[in-house]
């Protein structure tokens, strides 16, 4: 199965987790770059006050495109309990350019709401998804996910 995984990542967490993955899929990746500069403190106020508004973004273009993929994997970090802007807004640009769908979200916050953040995922991208893939920022930093990200590989594969 050709598979994508499409990520951003402010911090790096998500990256981390993303390429590791890539690693065990032999899997293609593409960074969401997006346009809007969200270092630092002032970066993380406006991630976060942008997340609650449901703002959108303007991402740079995609190198790969996501259609040639039998499965995208999107990964996100989560942003005041929502998924992130750049990764919302390329789910409104490419919904209907993907096949079969996988999700990652990575959170620092506790306690983890990821059943609602997939199903907001799962309901703006009009599918279920294959499998979920739910990490804290402690367990990616750790390095102490391997049993989970196992279990999602498997899942994938069922």
């Amino acid at each position: 199965m050709r598979t994508l995984i499409v990520y951003y990542s402010r911090t790096k967490t998500t990256k981390a987790v993303a390429l590791k993955l890539a690693e065990k899929l032999q899997a293609d990746t593409e960074e969401l770059i997006d346009t809007k500069k969200r270092e630092g403190a002032l970066g993380y106020i406006s991630a976060g006050r942008d997340a609650m508004k449901g703002a959108k973004t303007k991402l740079e273009e995609l190198k790969k495109s996501p259609a040639d993929y039998d499965l995208v994997i999107i990964a996100t970090p989560i942003w005041a309990w929502k998924p992130s802007v750049p990764v919302t807004t390329f789910i409104d640009e490419q919904k209907d350019n993907l096949g079969e769908v996988a999700l990652v979200i990575t959170q620092g916050a506790q306690p983890p709401k990821q059943v609602e953040i997939f199903a907001t995922m799962e309901e703006q991208l009009g599918k279920k998804s294959m499998a979920n893939l739910h990490l804290s920022t402690m367990q990616v930093k750790q390095d102490k996910y391997s049993e989970e990200l196992r279990a999602f590989v498997t899942a994938l594969h069922s």
